[in-house]
């Protein structure tokens, strides 16, 4: 995408990220390395519909206004449509992991984070826009 843009190594160097848009990424690598397997299951069972569909729609807009390439907009592409049998797989899990004592309360409060780590990602990237 850099590469369509017009964004040379030098722009990406100097390039501030968005304290907001940190949240999102950084709260999906504590919940792989500290969350229960029912926190993250649950997470994204939830997260990754709306995720995929911010995703395409970003994509389809790239493409429709601004004429990006399929190559450009790969990273969105990827991530718009979920993988093949992901609910019920996840669901099998997330009911393996309840049995096996994790702690809804805990799930369903990954989730309200993420979901509201998601949108922060969103709104931090449409800042000064």
């Amino acid at each position: 995408m850099t590469g369509w843009l017009g964004v040379t190594d030098e722009q990406l160097e100097a390039y501030e990220p968005r304290p907001g848009a940190q949240t999102y990424p950084a709260f999906v690598a504590w919940l792989a390395l500290n969350g229960s397997r029912a926190d993250v299951v649950l997470g994204f069972l939830a997260n990754l519909a709306a995720w995929g569909e911010n995703c395409a729609q970003v994509a389809a807009a790239l493409r429709e206004s601004y004429g990006a390439p399929d190559e450009a907009v790969g990273f969105f592409d990827f991530f718009a449509i979920p993988p093949a049998n992901f609910e019920t797989d996840a669901l099998a899990v997330l009911d393996e992991a309840l049995a096996d004592g994790d702690s809804p309360l805990h799930a369903r409060r990954a989730t309200r984070l993420l979901q509201s780590y998601e949108l922060s990602f969103w709104d931090a990237l449409a800042e000064d826009r």
